[in-house]
């Protein structure tokens, strides 16, 4: 069985547990993240093929596909093309504490992305962090994580004091 992280194994395990006790199936109580469990009835394979498809989704989305959107990313960034990062970025897009659509982010993008943090953002080498992939740009740390099967941007911390 492929290892999935932390969060995805336990929402596993609880999908897991939900599909068994849906078709009558016993499994072992005490069963890890990373483990089959041990399971008797005559809706075994039902269990396994629900076991595949919880698997299928809890998978993140593979890292040729950051390495695409990065480089898409990177385009619009260095044409200054707001509404192309727009359609990169899981929206609503929450900055000051604000959801904001795809008219708001466009009406922040000047201020969020500037010059400078344009500038880095085009060279910037991408971070591994719980499933995230991140960029730091000083004085913002950009996120990006799969949505729905897709990268997107999902939010920016200001926080240029613990970047690399």
């Amino acid at each position: 069985m492929k290892r999935l992280g932390l969060s995805a194994g336990l929402t596993l395990l609880q999908m897991l547990s939900g599909a068994a006790m849906a078709t009558g199936i016993d499994c072992a109580k005490d069963v890890s993240a990373f483990e089959k469990p041990t399971c008797v009835g005559p809706r075994r394979n039902q269990l396994d093929m629900r076991m595949a498809q919880a698997q299928a989704r809890a998978a993140p989305t593979s890292g040729t596909d950051f390495t695409r959107l990065l480089k898409d990313f990177r385009l619009a960034v260095y044409r200054n093309d707001g509404a192309a990062i727009a359609s990169m970025t899981r929206l609503p897009f929450l900055y000051e504490g604000i959801p904001r659509d795809r008219r708001g982010f466009l009406a922040i993008y000047p201020y969020l992305f500037d010059t400078g943090v344009r500038r880095c953002l085009t060279k910037a080498v991408p971070v591994a962090e719980d499933g995230a992939q991140v960029l730091f740009c000083r004085p913002y740390a950009f996120y990006f994580r799969p949505v729905n099967g897709a990268w997107r941007l999902v939010e920016f911390g200001a926080d240029g004091e613990d970047m690399p």
